[in-house]
């Protein structure tokens, strides 16, 4: 094996070492988190004993309710909290599950901004400034919806001399 070859395979180990590394940290949170994730995510099935001491009454008495049950079994998780978990019989569970639903949120806002961006800054508006596209990406990322109708009537028409 030639001497390019050795270096060429350690510096890919070596970057998959780093890789490896990065992973690790940065999926110590979930790790460090798994407790809580599961909780929400397998409330009916989670063995009592793995679940924090404050939420141990609250997940006996959700595990216990068969009308709850089958609406988890039903709806989405997101769904099933914010309707069926109320604060003041589960504070503890639906504070966990807001808390697990705002994790994702910034991602998935995130994402679809930079999706945005993509399709307005296309081939044919390469030239746009950044204000002009800070401005395209509001309109495009609103949820807000124009009443087209009432600013064309407040519009004054110019007309030709």
């Amino acid at each position: 094996m030639s001497k390019y070859n050795v270096t060429s395979t350690e510096k890919y180990a070596e970057a998959i070492s780093d890789l490896k590394h990065q992973f690790k940290l940065r999926f110590s949170d979930f790790k460090a988190n798994e407790t809580y994730f599961n909780l929400f995510s397998i409330s009916f099935s989670l063995p009592v004993e793995d679940v924090p001491e404050n939420m141990q009454i609250e997940i006996i008495d959700l595990q216990n309710n068969k009308v709850l049950k089958e609406k988890y079994n039903y709806v989405e998780l997101s769904i099933f909290y914010s309707k069926y978990i109320n604060t003041e019989t589960y504070p503890n569970l639906r504070n966990n599950a807001l808390r697990m639903m705002s994790l994702f949120g910034s991602t998935y806002t995130c994402e679809h901004i930079f999706s945005r961006m993509k399709i307005v800054k296309s081939k044919n508006r390469v030239r746009l400034t950044d204000s002009h596209l800070e401005s395209s990406l509001r309109i495009a990322s609103s949820k807000i919806q124009p009443n087209i109708n009432k600013l064309v009537s407040e519009k004054q028409c110019q007309l030709s001399h």
